[in-house]
């Protein structure tokens, strides 16, 4: 049974469509503001952790820090939801499922897969990226990143999404019109 069935969470219809694409499928989210995007890749991120452990390497992206909190929120919902509907149950026990290093930015999770939350402006925060593979990468609000932006920093973002031939390999875009 997907596990996302499993830890019951209220997500729309449009949020199940996209749950049932196949994982190496990259994905363009845009819509409204208010569409719960950003949580829906949240849940992405989680469950891709959950899925391939120690060999996920998640990298959401934005490009100011200070909207890296919604995401932050989001995945410590869902992860305090899972701890207790699934975790809690079968070991009778809340352990530590996930925990943040705020200030590295960064979830580690219990078996091992890690979800870095990183701000992208220049060439500077590119250079933190470089060199380093991830399984799945996330760019919120990409239409807040200028033409040169994308094309020097977010297009090379693609170069990092490697390892594991066993893990699959994603890339999600969101953004408001």
């Amino acid at each position: 049974m997907p596990i996302v069935n499993q830890i019951d969470l209220d997500i729309s219809e449009f949020q199940k469509k996209v749950y049932q694409y196949d994982e190496k499928t990259n994905l363009f989210l845009g819509g409204g503001r208010g569409g719960a995007k950003t949580y829906l890749a949240a849940l992405l991120a989680v469950l891709h952790c959950l899925k391939y452990k120690n060999k996920a390497h998640v990298a959401y992206v934005r490009e100011y820090v200070r909207s890296l909190d919604e995401f932050r929120s989001h995945v410590e919902e869902i992860c305090s939801h899972i701890a207790y509907k699934i975790v809690f149950p079968v070991s009778g026990k809340v352990v530590d499922f996930v925990t943040y290093n705020i200030t590295d930015k960064k979830f580690k999770f219990f078996n091992g897969a890690e979800i870095l939350l990183a701000q992208l402006r220049d060439d500077k925060d590119y250079s933190k990226f470089h060199g380093i593979s991830y399984s799945l990468i996330i760019v919120d609000e990409i239409c807040e990143f200028t033409e040169g932006q994308f094309t020097n920093l977010v297009d090379k973002l693609k170069t990092c999404l490697r390892g594991d031939p066993l893990v699959s390999r994603r890339l999600i875009y969101l953004a408001n019109p």
